[in-house]
């Protein structure tokens, strides 16, 4: 797997160009990079998850596929702890 959705509030879908107005469920999409470095590189809403049927993984799960698969994981900060309402996103880059 080079790339992983992880269960968080958000509060934009990068990919469609929507900002909401209050957070919703969505995810954080992560990748591994080229050095096998693990990073958080943009959000999606609910919409984008419906229509790829992405399997979005909880924080625990995440925190699990990247012990096993080793490397760093940039961006701890903004690891969503599983799809909590009261853990939202917001992609300043």
């Amino acid at each position: 797997m080079s790339a992983l959705y992880l269960g968080a509030m958000v509060e934009e879908c990068d990919v469609k160009n929507i900002t909401y107005p209050e957070p919703v469920v969505g995810a954080q999409i992560w990748v591994k990079s080229a050095i096998g470095n693990w990073g958080w590189v943009m959000s999606v809403g609910p919409e984008y998850i419906k229509e790829h049927n992405c399997t979005v993984l909880t924080y625990d799960e995440a925190q699990k596929y990247w012990q096993k698969d080793g490397g760093e994981v940039y961006y701890k900060d903004h690891a969503a702890k599983g799809i909590e309402p009261n853990f939202h996103t917001h992609n300043s880059n």
